[in-house]
C-alpha cells in the first residue's frame, strides 16, 4: 500500500514542477494580454482626446493661421523635364544626356522621400467652429480677404478699384460646376488656401482612427507646451459619424465633390495633431492625397495653427449688390489671387519649407 502510495506520491511529484510551470506561463500569458488590453485602452483615450478636439474649439472664437503646401510625390517613369520645385530644379525631371541630341534623356533616381516642394502659402484667420465661419487675412494688411460662411465663399477682388461697387465675389459649393475642371497642382495648388474654410478641416481631425494613433513627444507650438500624435483620419468617420450633426447626408456629398474638385482622392488621410494641457488642439496637419493626373501624385497639406482661443470675430457678410457671382473653384481663386505677372507669389514669398 505505501509502495502504491509512494508511487502515486512520485507521478504527483513529477507533476508539481509542470503544473507550476503551467501556472507561470498563464500568468505571464495574462499579463501580456493585460498589457495589450492596456495598449488598446490608452489608444481608445487618446482618440477620444484627438476627436474632441474641433468640438472643444467651438466654445471660442480661434484666431491663427492656415496653410497649405503642394509636393508632388511620384512621378511616372519617363516624365518629361520643365518641372520646377519651390526651391529650384525638379530632381524627377528627365534630364538630356551629355553629347547626345535634344531627344535623348535619362531618367534620374526616383524623389526624395518627402517629394518636392511646389510652393506653400499662408492666410490668417478668425474661425468661429460653431457656426462654421471664418474670416481669411492676409499676414501685416488690414481687411478680410475671404470669408467663408459654411458652404459660401466671399472673397475680395483683386483687381477692384477702390470706389468698385462690386468688390466681391462669391461662390457657394451646391452651385458650383462639378465639370469646370480640377485644381491643378502644376498650377499653384497652394493659392487653394483662398477656398478653404479652417472649419471643415478642424472637423477632419474627428476622424481619428483608433488603431492608428503614434504618441511623438513633447513640442512647443506659439509658446505653448503640446503632446504631438500622428495618425489616420477617414473623412467618413469624420464627417459622417463624430460631427454628423453638423453634416447632413446632403452636405456630405457637397464636401466630397469640393474636395473631388481639388483633386483629393481616397477618404483615409495621414494626419498630426498638437494637444496642449487641456486637451485643446494646438497644431492639426492632414496630408490629403491629390491625383488629378494619371500616374502623377501629390500630397496636398494644409494646416492648422490654433494660436488663441479667445479671439474676436469680424466677419460682415457682403450685401447682395456688392458681389458678383462665380461658379468654379479655379474662377474664385483667380479672381481673390491673380496669378502674377512677375513671377511672384500672390501672397507673398512662398515658405518653401516642408509643413510642420
Amino acid at each position: 500500500m505505501r509502495e502504491a502510495i509512494g508511487g502515486t506520491g512520485r507521478v504527483a511529484s513529477q507533476r508539481a514542477p509542470r503544473t507550476a510551470a503551467l501556472i507561470k506561463v498563464a500568468a505571464a500569458l495574462g499579463v501580456l494580454a493585460s498589457a495589450q488590453a492596456c495598449g488598446i485602452g490608452d489608444k481608445a483615450g487618446l482618440a477620444d482626446r484627438i476627436t474632441a478636439g474641433p468640438a472643444l474649439a467651438e466654445t471660442s472664437i480661434v484666431v491663427g493661421s492656415v496653410s497649405v503646401e503642394s509636393r508632388i510625390v511620384d512621378v511616372p517613369a519617363g516624365a518629361g523635364g520643365g518641372f520646377t520645385g519651390a526651391g529650384g530644379g525638379f530632381p524627377g525631371a528627365a534630364l538630356p544626356v551629355d553629347g547626345a541630341g535634344p531627344s535623348a534623356q535619362v531618367q534620374p533616381p526616383g524623389l526624395p522621400p518627402d517629394g518636392v516642394s511646389l510652393g506653400r502659402q499662408s492666410l490668417g484667420f478668425e474661425l468661429d467652429v460653431a457656426r462654421s465661419r471664418a474670416v481669411l487675412t492676409r499676414t501685416g494688411l488690414p481687411g478680410a480677404l475671404v470669408i467663408a460662411n459654411d458652404i459660401e465663399f466671399f472673397g475680395r477682388r483683386a483687381a477692384a478699384a477702390p470706389n468698385d461697387s462690386r468688390p466681391w465675389v462669391r461662390m457657394t459649393l451646391d452651385r458650383i460646376d462639378l465639370g469646370a475642371g480640377e485644381i491643378d497642382p502644376f498650377e499653384g495648388a497652394a493659392s487653394a488656401v483662398a477656398v478653404l474654410n479652417p472649419a471643415v478641416i478642424l472637423d477632419m481631425a474627428a476622424g481619428a482612427l483608433t488603431g492608428s494613433i503614434k504618441r511623438r513627444g513633447a513640442a512647443l507650438v506659439g509658446g505653448t507646451t503640446t503632446q504631438r500624435f500622428d495618425f489616420n483620419v477617414s473623412l467618413d468617420k469624420a464627417f459622417g459619424d463624430v460631427r454628423r450633426s453638423r453634416y447632413s447626408e446632403d452636405k456630405r456629398d457637397l464636401m466630397f465633390d469640393y474636395l473631388d474638385l481639388l483633386g483629393v482622392d481616397g477618404r483615409v488621410h495621414a494626419a498630426s495633431a498638437w494637444l496642449d494641457k487641456d486637451d485643446r488642439i494646438r497644431r492639426f496637419s492632414v496630408k490629403l492625397t491629390q491625383r488629378p493626373r494619371t500616374r502623377f501624385a501629390f500630397d496636398f497639406i494644409v494646416t492648422l495653427d490654433l494660436d488663441r482661443y479667445a479671439g474676436t470675430y469680424s466677419g460682415l457678410r457682403p450685401l447682395p449688390d456688392e458681389v458678383l457671382g462665380v461658379d468654379t473653384l479655379v474662377g474664385f481663386v483667380n479672381a481673390v489671387l491673380p496669378p502674377p505677372t512677375d513671377g511672384a507669389s500672390p501672397l507673398g514669398a512662398p515658405t518653401t519649407g516642408a509643413a510642420p
